[in-house]
């Protein structure tokens, strides 16, 4: 038998090292897959026995979600965990009435109009605009169809047109989120807000929106527009109300 030269010495003791890592490596991930199928096991068995682990869990993966959404899109009211549709008991009596004669008048669900009327209060209140007011140019614009389409490239319920507004919609995550009715509610009240300061008037206001939504005569659409107003403050006082708008609106 030769004797092995330095470089067979060498070469042995390199494959003796390398077999020695391979069936270190494979005993080290073996007990490692047995150790992670335990854990996972513990974890399930904890999860059964506390419910209310799962919730916690469920709430701190939420809020890192949250988190790494990227600044000005959408908040978690926005779109994750929000109903599009509210109990009629979060209403007052005149709200409810509201909602219970729209549901009639367009075949709607109440609960989702008690969402709309709810969003409607609360933008009321930040743009001085009457609630019901934008109910009525939701009912004029849409029916309350959140899909609606204009002959113009005007959406959704308050038909804004996301051209005009896409560099608010991106805050809200791009021309899609024209379909989401409270963005689009939200969007729609902030262009009638501008439009009846710019202009001085509110029945100009509701004639400029109605312009740049598609309506050909923005006189008539005022007209309308008045109508459905006054038959929802009607509805939700229960009594004869005065006229707004300075006009005569025909009955709807």
């Amino acid at each position: 038998m030769s004797e092995r030269t330095p470089l067979d010495r060498v070469k042995l003791v390199l494959q003796t090292g390398v077999q020695d890592i391979r069936e270190g490596f494979v005993v080290m991930l073996r007990h490692s897959l047995a150790l992670l199928g335990l854990t996972v096991m513990v974890l399930l068995l904890a999860f059964m026995a506390r419910p209310e682990l799962r919730t916690t869990v469920s709430e701190k993966t939420m809020a890192w979600l949250q988190n790494q959404l990227p600044e000005g899109a959408f908040a978690a009211d926005d779109f994750l965990g929000r109903s599009l549709a509210s109990d009629l008991k979060g209403l007052d009596r005149d709200q409810v009435a509201v909602a219970r004669w729209l549901s009639r008048r367009y075949k709607i669900a109440a609960e989702p109009l008690a969402a709309l009327i709810g969003e409607a209060q609360t933008l009321g209140i930040n743009t001085q605009l009457p609630p019901n007011l934008i109910l009525a140019i939701m009912a004029v614009e849409s029916g309350f169809n959140p899909y609606a389409m204009g002959t113009k490239g005007a959406m959704g319920l308050m038909q804004i047109v996301p051209g005009e507004l896409s560099s608010s919609l991106s805050s809200f995550g791009g021309k899609l989120a024209t379909y989401d009715p409270l963005t689009n509610m939200r969007l729609g009240t902030r262009q009638l807000q501008s439009m009846v300061q710019d202009s001085g008037s509110l029945e100009t206001g509701i004639q400029r929106y109605g312009a740049q939504s598609g309506q050909s005569d923005t006189q008539a659409y005022l007209q309308r527009v008045a109508a459905e107003y006054l038959q929802l403050e009607k509805v939700a006082r229960k009594e004869p109300v005065p006229e707004m708008l300075g006009i005569s609106p025909r009955s709807s």
